[in-house]
């Protein structure tokens, strides 16, 4: 069992991760149809590739991180308004190696990867335990590449609450 936090609740939390057809949320499945339509044929969208006007309903829930040096790090593009609220901070123009919670750090930074390396989508399910000051205990989270080819060069998120 993990330490316990300032809530009294572990600071150990269960990640599921697998295809995105498991998204129990119908804007994650709504954003996967989005991505989807937009490769088209290819592996993924391009870069930009995502289309603005479809995009709308999604962006105070959307993150979009440039991958640097192939993926040992990655640059917060944008990070959605219900997303900086709900979390006190803005990583909009940051590394994710700069983000001081070492755990989500961590978790986020091997699911970009995971991305990266595997140029397809990755669908995550996670409980709270503490970490977002939310009362919802469960998150889940889609994350889409974007690039050229196989070549991923973006990563595009949508994170939703249950």
């Amino acid at each position: 069992m993990g330490a316990l936090n300032s809530l009294g609740q572990t600071s150990e939390r269960k990640v599921e991760h697998g295809d995105p057809a498991m998204a129990q949320h119908a804007d994650l499945r709504a954003f996967h149809a989005v991505w989807n339509t937009a490769r088209g044929e290819h592996t993924m969208p391009a870069k930009g590739g995502m289309p603005p006007k479809q995009m709308k309903p999604f962006l105070r829930y959307v993150h979009l991180y440039d991958v640097v040096a192939g993926g040992e790090d990655f640059h917060c593009r944008l990070v959605g308004s219900e997303l900086v609220m709900t979390h006190h901070m803005d990583m909009t123009g940051k590394l994710i190696s700069t983000l001081p919670n070492a755990r989500i750090r961590m978790q986020l930074l091997e699911a970009l990867r995971r991305v990266v390396r595997n140029a397809q989508p990755l669908y995550s399910r996670f409980e709270t335990v503490g970490d977002t000051p939310t009362q919802f205990p469960f998150v889940e989270r889609l994350l889409l590449p974007l690039g050229t080819g196989d070549r991923v060069e973006q990563v595009m998120a949508l994170t939703v609450w249950r």
